[in-house]
């Protein structure tokens, strides 16, 4: 059921476009990674204290993972590590944080497992600034803008130099 819940497109909790996230958010979170979300908070597997994932949220920013521990509640949240608060478990690509709710030994480590194995597969998107466009995080625009540089010298070169040959032919 929880499953479904991620997996499903929801108005209130699908991914917006970058430019609905929140200005002071930098990164956001693109739509089609739902089942990678699903997978990676538990699905339907059992997790440590007796959890289960019972429901999932993805928004712009962030994603909001409720888990049924017994009979309480445990809820876990996801961000992009540069923009959590300090505390709470950090993975290469996420910070994870509990929101609400006691969770019992080993759950929050078991979930930030379960990310490590599976955040490869996830890549956060960068709001530029003006919120136009977006491009990767680990590939910064001054990457794209290098490269427009050094062909644009490569074909001036080229043309001074097939210029220069020309102007040495005789007539």
């Amino acid at each position: 059921m929880a499953v479904a819940g991620i997996v499903r497109a929801q108005p209130d909790g699908a991914p917006k476009p970058a430019a609905a996230a929140p200005q002071s958010e930098p990164y956001v979170i693109q739509p089609g990674a739902e089942s990678l979300f699903a997978d990676m908070l538990g699905g339907r597997q059992p997790l440590p204290g007796g959890c289960t994932l019972s429901d999932g949220k993805i928004q712009p920013t962030a994603v909001v993972a409720t888990y049924s521990c017994g009979g309480a509640q445990v809820v876990l949240q996801l961000l992009h590590p540069d923009s959590a608060q300090p505390g709470g478990v950090r993975t290469l690509r996420f910070a994870v944080t509990v929101t609400s709710g006691a969770p019992p030994a080993g759950l929050v480590d078991a979930v930030a497992d379960r990310i490590r194995a599976r955040e490869a597969a996830f890549e956060w998107k960068r709001i530029e600034a003006g919120g136009a466009h977006t491009v990767p995080e680990g590939h910064p625009m001054r990457w794209a803008v290098l490269i427009a540089v050094a062909a644009a010298v490569a074909i001036v070169s080229w043309a001074l130099r097939r210029r220069a040959a020309r102007s040495r032919r005789p007539a």
